[in-house]
């Protein structure tokens, strides 16, 4: 059987409740974590501080103490990424993590199913200036992650956001690999498995770094 058959053929069998339960109960964790510690803890206070001191340089002790307690924050089950860097009084932290984003769903979903995201925060001092704010990389659909759950046999977490993490660190501008914007395949094992969905533009408002959107899991 070729792979376009098989495709069409594994496209048709409905996904059981097991797999919408398990998608439905991994969006209400990731949303729970995101409200406990990424909003109220870390992302909020920073980028308002610097919207209202956007001239000012933080005090000197800021970007240890920030440093130390961004990265020390728990629970932090769903942190993808987390580096910084320090040169002299400038510095630089990044945090890739999967959240959710309320602001965007997706007209079939139910309302209280958001899916998830995976974004970027980050927070920069450059010579006397500080900014802060917030990237989105990739979006899963609540449908992608039930097949995921579907198909993919597993139950860890640890599996999951692998997958996602594959997703979300790919190069969204290179044609060469994704030459069809609405048709977008991301393998994530050797057995050809992965997210298939389309390049969207980010509600950020920077249309030259598309996101990809992933609609379903093959």
């Amino acid at each position: 059987m070729s792979d376009a058959v098989r495709e069409a053929v594994t496209n048709k069998i409905p996904i059981g409740a097991e797999a919408r339960g398990l998608a439905r109960d991994f969006c209400h964790r990731v949303g729970r974590e995101a409200i406990l510690v990424n909003q109220p803890a870390i992302g909020a206070p920073s980028r308002r501080r610097i919207a209202r001191y956007p001239d000012r340089r933080p005090r000197d002790s800021l970007p240890h103490d920030l440093e130390r307690n961004w990265r020390e924050a728990k629970p932090q089950r769903f942190r993808l990424d987390f580096r910084s860097a320090k040169q002299g009084k400038n510095f630089f932290i990044i945090e890739r993590a999967i959240t959710i984003v309320d602001a965007f769903r997706m007209g079939h979903w139910n309302d209280d199913d958001y899916g998830v995201a995976v974004m970027e925060t980050w927070v920069r001092v450059d010579r006397d200036r500080a900014d802060a704010g917030v990237t989105s990389c990739m979006w899963v659909g609540s449908h992608a992650l039930a097949r995921w759950y579907q198909r993919s046999g597993a139950r860890s977490d640890g599996r999951l956001l692998h997958d996602i993490d594959i997703g979300a660190t790919i190069n969204t501008n290179d044609r060469e690999a994704s030459p069809d914007l609405d048709d977008v395949r991301v393998p994530v094992n050797a057995a050809a498995q992965g997210w298939r969905g389309a390049m969207m533009p980010p509600p950020e408002g920077k249309a030259e770094n598309l996101i990809f959107y992933a609609r379903t899991f093959v």
